[in-house]
């Protein structure tokens, strides 16, 4: 589908334009259509002049296709309306013809015209002519013709064809230009209005006089008309034409003089039957001649329009611009050129482009310029020299090419010279600032390609990033570390390649720059994970990257992968709190853990049980079984004693075949219960080595540990204490060692209480 303009569619298709459009369109056809009429002598006759399709036609033309439906019912209705004030008899096949030949000349019009400006020249009229004027009213004078009776049928198709026809190119015309900004043009301008006005009254009131006086009324109306179309723009003069049509029309019909000398004038060349010749006559001139004129007219504005632009380019242009002869005489010159040669305009126009160029290159010049005359080639550009009023020596670049005229005579050339002398000037300095930017580029490339291969080599990961932390390098071990190659790596977040948390945590560190300052460094380890799951313990540094000026310009974060150190550092610290056959805690660990506990209890309320525990007979196991199988042995004891006791209990061995533990949160029934569940474990455990199996016992002793007693070698002794009274008093036996207060001098004493 073709694209519509602001000519075509300028009336949307809402219910309530469309409506509008049905009745102020059929009001028109009704007035037009009774005017046609009245210029019929009998109610059955047609017109000599038909007006309403050349309405519909220009209706068709201009609106959107949308709006087409109702225009034909508004052209169907005043043409009915109309027709039964005059003829109710007349058939509905004649407003039918009309709408059809209107569609089909506005189709043709859209086809063949160009919407912005369809009547640009007097082909478009031709072509307009043809479709309007010509096609619709054939077709349908010959089917119009077809249908009359009798032998009337050529005659029919005449009048119709001319009646069409002459209404066609009085109205259509007007009805493709006449648009908004012809209203508005006067609405702004009201004093235009005033020619305008003159020339239509002048017309109209000589075309009257020659109606009514003149022998050859027509003849003046014509050069009237002419004269109009000269005066007056396209719009404005086709206005004039319908008006003067009309009002002559509208002459005809009411002075029977006027109508009586038309008729004798057909008479005489047999041509009665059409009435409506004679302004066709007048208005295919006059059309032709305002088209006419206002192509002139139009490309005279566009010379005039050409000529000021060139003038303006030349004029205004920061470059030297020249029109010199064949000879070389400049013959226009602007003022750039005028201040580049020192040269004010009248003297450059006495003297020659030979007298300003430099001896050395004006050969090479006349060499161009001959080729460019002999047709070799269409123009060239040459840097040359020029001498100054002063006697400077400037460079400028020279670009020329020739104008000819039709028959290949050349005329003139048009010169451009530009300035380039500061341009050469500086090129020789550039050369020199090329050879040392070269020669520090050769030096920068070697620092860089040093730089790059020892941050190859280093075993730490480096990374550079911008200042908002956009990572722009990693080396190879960076890569490793993180998972990132450099290219997948570049340009995003540090953050989203490095995921670094603290190990004990697993806090993540948001910012590198900005740390948890409550924590203690020296204790949060940090852990780097990688993209694969990898873990890397990590120590890292971050250094801004300043200009000289000061200036942030980014960061270089050093990374170094201590998980083997951190792993003997935590081997290390292992082996120093553990015992390395149980892999239980060892009695330092045991004693500091204990030593914590006792920190928490004064005013705490809380009660817990410390518990010692020696192994019986466990001598004859490691002297008749060898000492492998005493070290089996306490480590399947240890075994055993853990899976006993609950995952807070803390249980330790504290040397040889001695452990402690301890009961947290327990009364000292709970714990004697604990304990002796422990110690009778133990004493049916069969341990087999050898294949001899081989018993041994335990004895226990505990002390409960309060806030009286919230002291570290007090509890230890008092458990010991226990533990040795098991031991002695028969071992297999747990004893509870318990504190009594006498009531008259506040002594204390120890109690030993066997759980046999």
């Amino acid at each position: 589908m073709k694209k519509e303009n602001h000519r075509i569619a300028f009336i949307s298709g809402s219910p309530r334009h469309s409506a509008q459009l049905v009745f102020g369109l059929a009001f028109v056809i009704f007035l037009f259509t009774l005017f046609s009429f009245a210029l019929s002598h009998k109610p059955s006759e047609l017109s000599p002049i038909w007006f309403p399709t050349a309405i519909m036609m220009a209706a068709f033309y201009r609106f959107h296709s949308v709006l087409w439906p109702a225009i034909a019912l508004a052209g169907i209705a005043g043409v009915i309306g109309a027709t039964s004030l005059y003829s109710p008899s007349i058939s509905l096949l004649y407003p039918l013809m009309n709408v059809t030949e209107a569609l089909i000349g506005a189709l043709l019009m859209r086809r063949w015209l160009v919407r912005e400006d369809p009547l640009k020249d007097l082909h478009d009229w031709s072509k307009m002519a043809i479709a309007s004027a010509l096609i619709p009213p054939l077709l349908g004078g010959m089917l119009i013709g077809s249908l009359a009776p009798g032998g009337t049928g050529w005659q029919t198709l005449l009048i119709w064809v001319f009646s069409e026809a002459t209404g066609a190119l009085a109205l259509v015309p007007l009805g493709l230009l006449l648009d908004a900004q012809f209203f508005k043009r006067y609405r702004q301008r009201p004093r235009e209005l005033i020619p305008f006005l003159l020339t239509a009254a002048m017309t109209l009131i000589l075309s009257l006089l020659s109606m009514l006086y003149l022998p050859w009324p027509f003849t003046c109306i014509m050069v009237l008309l002419m004269w109009s179309a000269v005066r007056q723009r396209r719009c404005e003069a086709f206005l004039i034409f319908l008006i003067t049509i009309m009002t002559v029309l509208t002459l005809t019909a009411l002075h029977p003089q006027v109508l009586h000398m038309i008729e004798s004038t057909l008479n005489g060349y047999a041509l009665t039957d059409l009435p409506g010749l004679p302004f066709l006559m007048v208005l295919l001139p006059t059309g032709v001649m305002s088209i006419a004129i206002h192509a002139v007219d139009s490309e005279r504005r566009r010379i005039i329009e050409s000529e000021t632009r060139f003038r303006n380019a030349m004029e205004y242009s920061a470059i030297g611009m020249a029109v010199v002869d064949t000879h070389g005489q400049w013959l226009q010159v602007n003022k750039a050129l005028g201040t580049f040669l020192g040269y004010n305009q009248d003297e450059l126009h006495q003297m020659t482009f030979q007298q300003v160029t430099w001896h050395e290159d004006l050969p090479k010049d006349l060499a161009q310029l001959n080729r460019l005359l002999n047709g070799d080639i269409d123009t060239y550009t040459l840097e040359k020299r020029y001498c100054t009023r002063t006697g400077d020596i400037v460079w400028a670049l020279l670009v020329v090419s020739l104008v000819r005229n039709d028959d290949g005579t050349p005329l003139y050339f048009i010169k451009q010279i530009e300035d380039i002398d500061d341009l050469k000037k500086s090129r020789e300095a550039n050369k020199q600032l090329m050879a040392r930017i070269t020669l520090a580029n050769d030096a920068l490339f070697q620092e860089k390609e040093r730089l790059h291969i020892t941050l190859r080599s280093i075993h730490d990961a480096v990374v550079s990033t911008d200042n908002q932390q956009n990572i722009i390098f990693m080396n190879p071990v960076a890569e490793k570390m993180s998972g990132w190659t450099q290219a997948q790596a570049h340009g995003k977040p540090l953050l989203q390649v490095l995921h670094i948390t603290y190990e004990n945590d697993g806090f993540v560190i948001n910012g590198l720059r900005q740390e948890d300052k409550n924590r203690d460094e020296s204790e949060q380890d940090k852990v780097l994970r990688n993209r694969h799951g990898d873990r890397f313990d990590i120590h890292y540094t971050m250094t801004p990257l300043n200009t000289q000026e000061g200036d942030r310009i980014g960061f270089v974060l050093v990374i170094q992968d201590v998980t083997e150190s951190r792993k003997l550092l935590r081997q290390l610290s292992y082996n120093a709190t553990h015992d390395a056959l149980t892999h239980l805690p060892n009695r330092s660990s045991f004693e500091s853990q204990l030593k914590g506990l006792l920190k928490l209890l004064p005013g705490s309320h809380q009660s817990h049980a410390l518990v010692m525990l020696d192994l019986d007979f466990f001598k004859a196991v490691n002297d008749s079984a060898g000492h492998a199988a005493g070290d089996a042995l306490l480590h399947e004891i240890a075994v055993l004693m853990r899976s006993m006791l609950r995952p807070s209990d803390i249980l330790a061995r504290l040397g040889g075949d001695e452990f402690g533990f301890i009961l947290r949160h327990c009364s000292t029934e709970q714990a004697l219960n604990a304990t002796e569940r422990v110690v009778d474990a133990i004493n049916h455990y069969e341990f087999s080595w050898a294949g001899r199996a081989h018993r041994v016992g335990a004895s226990a002793g505990i002390t409960m540990i309060h806030e009286h007693n919230a002291r570290l070698a007090e509890a230890l002794v008092q458990a010991d204490a226990a533990c040795y009274t098991s031991k002695h008093d028969g071992r297999g036996i747990v004893t509870v060692y318990a504190s009594i207060v006498h009531s008259g001098d506040q002594s204390s004493a120890c109690q030993i209480c066997n759980n046999a």
